[in-house]
């Protein structure tokens, strides 16, 4: 800060750096959203005073027209960060129809510290802000004295020992690369002169590529179905590409080459795996995944060992610029988590990289600058993906130069960060997400607008055709509704994310699945006139799309052990007595759906290629319908003859239905036309309306390549 002193607000365990508008929990960054950041600046610079709700929504949003429920998330989010204090009191109080109060004591520290916060900085003492605050002991000249000594000794140590590089990066703007507005499903890699990626067209994924100039995309011809990009190998000039339609499986699926500008697709033989690449290095070794293993290779593949076993599903693996270590994304699918991982090459100092960063941790997929002095990595919060930097260990005693330092602020969410040959070129996969409900026609063959403004999917109507519910993107919330849009309410609140919603055969009830940070997705119900939703069981299992018998007695839904959905099967829970039981045979099988007569129910395994229909009647499964792509969400004819469902990741995606007593295929639809919107589960969302009207969520989201402009030390 040049010689000038920094302000930080003090409490309870907390600084806040006015400056540079950075929350410290026990001298450890606290990541905020920005807009989340002005709100704790404006409540803590009037502590212990009133701030009207209009003065925080024109102090936050200056500039924007905003709800009240932006403001009213900013307040929840601000209580869950910084929890309580003396005792079981809130750092917040609410002001019921006026506003809010920061009620917790709060002082002011006006210090010149360390350009690097971290542990051993040392406190001055607080200046009172409310005269209500007990005044801080005076220290004697001796005790000042021995203090400065102290702090010079302490200085100049770490001076000498690590002195920090705190001339860092900065993003200063960004160009758009791409523009056609469609999701990118894989990539982006560089040869320093051209980008590569995959996006989601037509309903299945091709590779393009185009300079980092911009302009025209182009088709990358292969064989692969559905490929999506994990790496780029400079000296053999070629892309590695899996099949996207094999993601599902846990072990995971080959590996294929695909030279640039052209020429043959050929298969890596006798490997199988996830998440692959090469050691920046000529014929350097080439790395992969599978399951919770890391594997080191040849070049080509041949003679591959196992170098360690992480806690988690190992993914997203980039070597140092060196070619010493590998760091890579470990997930946690049992807890909605994931986090950034090191190993060495040869498979010693296995080790979390930020240990203790965030709770739960939600950092992932990050690569090195070319010159290996910086690490770039993307951290969610509130399901924006933000990108941090961090400086490497530099020194003599390997310390870290630098916490990690958060590089934009939305409200684009990034992911997928690359750079081409020089450090400067930093490209990523930038998106603001939103869907348009729209109805098919039958006569005219076109898509009309339904729910008119509503970001959504995931529709459910209630039987009585009175009511609506549905899930908002991408922020996930739970919402109701008549069908004209009146009496419009919220029914879940974040950090809970929700999907696959159905009402229950009164109308009363709501089930739906939830996840959130420190927890799989679990089965929760919900009041259609409000209040708090609650889980319905207590298990470490994940457990999707929850379905009412007709009576209203029964829930079927599916479960499986966290990244195993090949292992999952279908229960039933009896809302009676709270017990649950398997249905017999429903091994491999999920996501099931209650016929509105009782007689059947469907489901899928979990790679989504088949529809398997249990008849209760007979207790008996049968396969109703295959190889017609991926399938996505299904829907009940009103008399329970017929099934309706789209396929997906074909050549020819479309709505279909099938008829139960024969598996008689009939096309509604034709999907090639109309961009859908990928959910939460990795596929597109269909439903039916009133009157049986297919309905579908359209993206119009903003999807494309950036190059980002930052400015070297």
């Amino acid at each position: 800060m040049n010689g000038q002193k920094k302000h930080f607000y003090v409490f309870g365990p907390f600084r806040f750096d006015r400056e540079e508008r950075i929350l410290l929990r026990d001298s450890k960054p606290v990541p905020l959203a920005p807009k989340v950041t002005e709100t704790l600046l404006l409540l803590v610079q009037n502590a212990g005073h009133l701030v009207d709700k209009d003065d925080l929504m024109k102090g936050v949003w200056p500039d924007v027209l905003v709800e009240e429920g932006n403001l009213n998330k900013n307040i929840f989010v601000l209580r869950k960060v910084l929890g309580q204090w003396d005792g079981g009191l809130e750092y917040i109080e609410t002001v019921p129809k006026r506003g809010y109060r920061f009620v917790a004591p709060i002082g002011v520290l006006a210090a010149n510290p360390p350009e690097s916060t971290g542990a051993n900085e040392i406190s001055l003492p607080l200046i009172p802000i409310d005269g209500s605050q007990r005044a801080p002991r005076r220290l004697s000249a001796s005790m000042w004295l021995t203090f400065g000594l102290v702090t010079l000794t302490i200085g100049g140590a770490l001076a000498v020992w690590s002195k920090p590089d705190n001339s860092l990066p900065k993003i200063v703007g960004s160009k758009q690369v791409t523009n056609d507005g469609l999701p990118k499903t894989s990539g982006p890699v560089s040869d320093g002169s051209r980008i590569y990626f995959s996006e989601f067209s037509s309903g299945r994924n091709i590779l393009k590529e185009v300079g980092k100039a911009g302009g025209e995309t182009e088709v990358i011809q292969t064989s692969v179905p559905d490929p999506i990009i994990e790496d780029f190998s400079p000296e053999d000039s070629q892309l590695l590409v899996q099949a996207s339609k094999d993601q599902w499986n846990p072990e995971g699926s080959d590996f294929w080459l695909v030279p640039v500008p052209r020429g043959p697709t050929r298969r890596m033989e006798g490997i199988v795996g996830r998440a692959g690449g090469w050691v920046p290095a000529l014929n350097g070794k080439f790395y992969f995944g599978k399951g919770k293993d890391l594997y080191v290779a040849n070049h080509d593949g041949n003679n591959a060992y196992r170098i360690a076993t992480a806690a988690g599903q190992v993914g997203a693996i980039r070597s140092s610029p060196d070619g010493s270590r590998l760091r890579f994304t470990v997930y946690d699918l049992g807890k909605y988590a994931y986090s950034l991982w090191e190993v060495r090459l040869d498979g010693s100092g296995l080790h979390p990289v930020l240990p203790g960063w965030n709770a739960p941790p939600r950092e992932c997929c990050g690569t090195w600058t070319p010159d290996g002095r910086y690490y770039f990595f993307r951290g969610v919060q509130h399901d924006i993906g933000y990108i941090w930097m961090m400086q490497e260990r530099t020194g003599p005693f390997h310390r870290a130069a630098s916490p990690p330092l958060q590089l934009t602020a939305g409200p684009i969410s990034y992911a997928n960060l690359a750079f081409g040959k020089e450090p400067d070129q930093l490209f990523a996969a930038g998106e603001q997400r939103r869907a348009e409900l729209v109805a098919y026609d039958k006569r005219s063959g076109n898509f009309a607008s339904f729910l008119d403004g509503v970001s959504a999917g995931e529709l459910d109507f209630s039987r009585d055709g009175q009511w609506v519910a549905y899930v908002t993107y991408p922020d996930g919330l739970l919402w109701r509704s008549k069908l004209d849009g009146s009496e419009r309410l919220q029914l879940t609140f974040p950090p809970v994310h929700a999907a696959l919603v159905h009402w229950s055969p009164d109308g009363r009830r709501i089930t739906f699945s939830e996840i959130q940070p420190g927890r799989p997705w679990k089965i929760s119900l919900a009041s259609r006139d409000g209040g708090t939703s609650r889980q319905l069981t207590s298990d470490d299992l994940v457990e999707v799309d929850p379905n009412w018998s007709p009576d209203g007695n029964l829930l079927a839904y599916g479960v499986y052990p966290p990244g195993r959905p090949d292992q999952g099967s279908i229960r039933l829970l009896d809302l009676r007595t709270r017990r649950s039981s398997q249905l017999p045979g429903s091994e491999g099988i999920c996501f099931p759906r209650w016929s509105p007569d009782g007689r059947y129910l469907v489901g899928v395994p979990f790679d989504a290629t088949r529809l398997m229909v249990f008849d209760f009647k007979t207790s008996n499964w049968r396969e109703l319908i295959k190889d017609v792509g991926t399938i996505g969400y299904f829907s009940w004819s009103r008399d329970s003859a017929y099934l309706y469902f789209d396929s997906s990741l074909t050549e020819d995606p479309a709505y279909l239905r099938v008829r139960i007593s024969d598996s008689k295929l009939e096309r509604i639809a034709g999907l090639k036309a109309i961009r859908r919107y990928i959910s939460d589960f990795g596929v597109p969302w269909s439903g039916l309306g009133p009157g049986e009207r297919p309905l579908f969520a359209r993206d119009i989201s903003t999807q494309e390549i950036y190059e980002l402009d930052w400015q070297l030390p």
